[in-house]
């Protein structure tokens, strides 16, 4: 009965479906075979005929220009401004951890809520003077003030360091990208900060223009 059934629906399908025998159209326009290119030689190839038109020496001598340029006068700290009054205020570095640390053994080191200062255990005694080296107020004051002490770090935000060395004989450094002035939440220049105790001290330095 099964059998007979599908038989039945077969044959109705066959009726309804219309007949759609195979026809040879022919070949219509230019065909051609898929073919993928090497990226090593296409790459090789491009590279020598940078070489032989002398692109690659332009682009090589555009990159070593970029380089020498950056590091002769980096990128400025962005949002610094020269500080318009006399502002102290304290930064603590005290780390709260907010886990447990344990060695491989499982032998906890450090607890949770744990709070840790590295001034009170390491032997910090510099400053750090942080100034607008293109700023001749600015120059001025940390030349004046502190480039007798071996102690103080002169930290330009913006400017040439390797200018400034050559002109004043002076070592300065550079914050890149920042960090350290992003750190500590300096906003203005100049600004010194220096150890107070088991926290570090900053004081911005209102300067005059011409003063």
């Amino acid at each position: 009965m099964r059998r007979g059934l599908l038989h039945l629906v077969a044959c109705g399908l066959a009726a309804i479906a219309p007949c759609a025998p195979a026809k040879d159209y022919g070949q219509f326009g230019t065909t051609f075979p898929i073919e993928e290119v090497d990226l090593l030689k296409a790459i090789s190839a491009r590279l020598h005929a940078m070489a032989a038109n002398g692109e690659l020496a332009r682009a090589q001598q555009a990159l070593k220009d970029r380089t020498v340029a950056g590091v002769m006068r980096p990128r400025p700290v962005e949002g610094l401004t020269p500080a318009s009054a006399a502002r102290s205020f304290t930064y603590d570095p005290t780390i709260e951890f907010d886990h447990d640390i344990r060695d491989r053994q499982g032998h906890l080191i450090v607890a949770r809520g744990a709070r840790f200062n590295p001034l009170a255990m390491l032997p910090f005694n510099e400053t750090f003077v942080f100034f607008d080296g293109d700023r001749k107020a600015e120059m001025d004051f940390v030349l004046a003030r502190y480039s007798a002490r071996p102690d103080v770090k002169l930290v330009m935000t913006k400017g040439a360091p390797f200018e400034a060395m050559k002109t004043w004989h002076q070592r300065f450094y550079f914050d890149q990208g920042g960090l350290l002035t992003a750190k500590l939440g300096v906003r203005h220049t100049p600004t010194v900060v220096a150890r107070d105790g088991d926290v570090l001290r900053l004081n911005e330095i209102a300067l005059k223009d011409g003063a």
